[in-house]
């Protein structure tokens, strides 16, 4: 009896380990499967996903790189406005026609909801509205103490009888008299950062520019100071650019070709 018992016994310490073996078998089985059925549907989600990507880059996030790089060193930048940029962007004729696809230009309200919705999928949406908003508003700055500084080199300029004298020695006169002095205006910051005199400054000479300059120096130290600080500011907004591009080009898949700007926000005469 104690045979038949023992024989029994071990036969549902058996079956009761077949049956934990098969539950632990079947539970691996699922947790394989719902891992694998959510990477295809990642996958699948990306591959949907992926047009949208290509276009962001092409319309937005490369021009949008090539544009801030344009305003650094600027005398006279231009405000951040993405969706009058994309209205105004030009088509790069060697990337308009890509394979069998011609590329159209998208609704900038549309692909401007489409930037915002990526940056804030990707965690950058704080810091990139900050940082925009910084921009405009040293952006918006600058433009007035350089006004400023326009409207003071003006009233220095029409008191000055050295103008006068400077421009009737000139034999070959630059049109107006009211013409050269505006374009001394226009031409005094170039001149102050590059330590160099030209232009119609050159009929006038380097002692009295530096003589004006002295009558200025405070506001070209505060426009020098506001130069830096945009600079500053357009170089955190490329890094965060890049950020995104090095995260893009990553999931998915992205090819030279697709990080490359179909459109430019820069003016014509620039290229």
């Amino acid at each position: 009896m104690r045979g038949v018992r023992w024989v029994i016994d071990m036969r549902l310490h058996f079956n009761l380990l077949q049956l934990l073996i098969s539950t632990f078998l079947q539970l691996i089985m699922v947790i394989i499967g719902a891992y694998y059925n959510r990477k295809t549907l990642e996958l699948s989600l990306k591959d949907r996903e992926r047009p949208t990507i290509v276009e962001l880059m092409g319309f937005v996030i490369a021009p949008l790189r090539e544009w801030l790089e344009n305003q650094k060193g600027r005398e006279r930048p231009e405000a951040l406005n993405l969706e009058e940029a994309i209205l105004r962007g030009r088509f790069r004729g060697r990337f308009r026609v890509s394979g069998d696809v011609i590329h159209e230009p998208p609704n900038p309200r549309l692909i401007l909801s489409e930037f915002n919705i990526l940056l804030d999928k990707l965690g950058f949406k704080e810091k990139w509205d900050e940082k925009q908003g910084r921009y405009n508003e040293v952006v918006s700055r600058l433009s007035k103490k350089i006004n400023s500084l326009e409207e003071k080199l003006r009233e220095i300029i029409e008191n000055d009888p050295r103008i006068k004298e400077s421009y009737d020695r000139i034999e070959h006169k630059p049109s107006t008299f009211n013409y050269f002095k505006e374009e001394l205006v226009k031409g005094f910051y170039s001149c102050y950062r590059s330590h160099r005199i030209e232009g119609m400054w050159y009929y006038v000479g380097e002692q009295v520019f530096q003589q004006i300059r002295e009558n200025v120096v405070e506001l070209l130290k505060c426009i020098d100071d506001m130069m830096k600080n945009r600079d500053g500011v357009v170089k955190e907004l490329m890094s965060l650019l890049e950020e995104m591009r090095i995260q893009l080009k990553k999931e998915y898949h992205l090819k030279p070709s697709e990080q490359e700007p179909l459109i430019s926000f820069l003016p014509t005469h620039i290229h």
